[in-house]
């Protein structure tokens, strides 16, 4: 019966990421809010990866693989990701000082965040044009094919032992960092031979819409619409 139904196929879902991607997952560049690169944006992200001990994920890797974790630097306490809030905060200390670091989807790091800038830098409002300017690096980037995560800070009290939910607000956004997932070389060839066989594809993935619409250009794969899942939740079944 699976042979029958495989022979009689006429659309394809596929996952991207380890099916037309290489799943090796690289750091590619840590960036502020305003653009610039910067090694304090990595090291904020890293320490996030390094002291987290919750679900395991490609990226955490290609973090810690970025560079080494600082002696320095004690984890304290952890918010676990899950998939609601879609974001990730450490309670870490350096010396007298301790930091919330939370990373984690761009729009979810900036919701609970009402400043911008680095803590060894000068910090600015939260304006609307300026989450606007940080939106619009985002998707630059993913029209590149990097992968982005937000990551923000605050300075805790210095009596703080551990972190709750409850410390995720009045966050400073310091930055992205991003991650690059080429292409299978095969992949490509093989959506043309499917087509040829009469067999439509559709990629069901994780990732934002302007990182897929670039792999779907790197795999000459034509693309006549892309749904993302705000949108897909408004559906009806049929």
């Amino acid at each position: 019966a699976a042979i029958h139904d495989l022979g009689s196929m006429d659309i394809l879902c596929t996952d991207k990421t380890g099916t037309l991607t290489d799943a090796k997952i690289a750091f590619a560049q840590a960036v502020t809010a305003a653009g610039g690169e910067s090694t304090e944006v990595l090291l904020l992200a890293h320490l996030n990866s390094a002291f987290s001990r919750g679900i395991e994920s490609p990226l955490d890797s290609a973090l810690r693989s970025a560079q080494s974790t600082p002696e320095d630097w004690q984890g304290l306490g952890e918010v676990p990701f899950d998939f609601d809030r879609r974001r990730v905060s450490v309670l870490v200390k350096h010396g007298d000082t301790i930091l919330l670091i939370t990373k984690g989807a761009p729009d979810e790091v900036m919701s609970v965040c009402t400043g911008l800038g680095l803590p060894t830098g000068p910090m600015s409002p939260a304006s609307n044009t300026a989450r606007q300017t940080a939106r619009d690096q985002v998707e630059a980037l993913g029209n590149k094919g990097e992968r982005a995560l937000g990551v923000s800070w605050k300075v805790m009290p210095s009596a703080t032992l551990s972190c709750s939910l409850e410390d995720e607000h009045d966050m400073t956004l310091a930055g992205f960092v991003t991650f690059i997932d080429p292409p299978k070389p095969s992949a490509a060839q093989a959506l043309k031979d499917l087509s040829k066989l009469g067999v439509s594809m559709m990629i069901l993935t994780g990732d934002s819409k302007p990182v897929t619409a670039r792999v779907c250009q790197q795999l000459d794969f034509g693309v006549t619409g892309i749904l993302e899942g705000d949108q897909i939740g408004k559906l009806d079944d049929a």
